[in-house]
């Protein structure tokens, strides 16, 4: 196994059933409210795909040498579905996206999971996280470095509607060697 130690994997596991158990919570109180939701994937996490530094959204964000190799952006097979894993030791700038399985309309539902292991830095720096719906930003946060490891499951209604077979494309950066993993990116559809 990849550098990794078996104990990583039980704990990447173990913090993703706790995540899948609270989205399972959040659902059941939806269906309470005698609303029935159902959580759809966006993006499928074994197509994420590189794509060239001249599409980039954010040109101006991008480092003077990118350096990324299949070291430094790879699929987890973790228990409960595979995550997209990004060592930015050996990718300090991934170029990633995913064409949509599905269209998501203005003011729908969105949820993105995030995890890092602690985030390390000589200097206090920030890390940043964006999505972008095709050409369009969709969601960002910044993240302090140094930081303690952390899961997250970030919420927004978009502003940015997506058509099917669209790039939703990832943007990452951060200074420093850190260990990222990229969770289920979903809609909700309620009926």
């Amino acid at each position: 196994m990849r550098k990794q130690s078996r104990d990583r994997y039980m704990i990447l596991g173990a913090l993703q059933a706790a995540a899948v158990s609270c989205a399972t919570a959040d659902a059941e109180t939806a269906r309470n409210d005698n609303e029935q939701s159902t959580e759809l994937a966006i993006v499928d996490q074994e197509r994420w795909r590189a794509y060239p530094a001249s599409d980039d959204p954010l040109p101006d964000h991008q480092p003077e040498t990118i350096r990324c190799n299949s070291a430094g952006v790879y699929l987890t097979p973790l228990p409960i579905r595979p995550e997209l894993e990004i060592e930015t030791a050996y990718c300090n700038y991934p170029l990633l996206y995913s064409e949509a399985l599905r269209s998501v309309a203005r003011g729908a539902q969105v949820s993105f999971e995030v995890r890092h292991f602690e985030l390390l830095s000589d200097q206090p720096a920030h890390a940043h996280v964006a999505l972008f719906f095709d050409q369009t930003l969709t969601w960002e946060t910044y993240i302090d470095i140094p930081s303690e490891p952390e899961v997250t499951l970030y919420s927004w209604r978009t502003e940015q509607e997506l058509q099917v077979g669209a790039p939703v494309r990832l943007h990452l950066h951060n200074h420093g060697q850190n260990t990222w993993l990229i969770g289920k990116l979903t809609t909700v559809q309620t009926r």
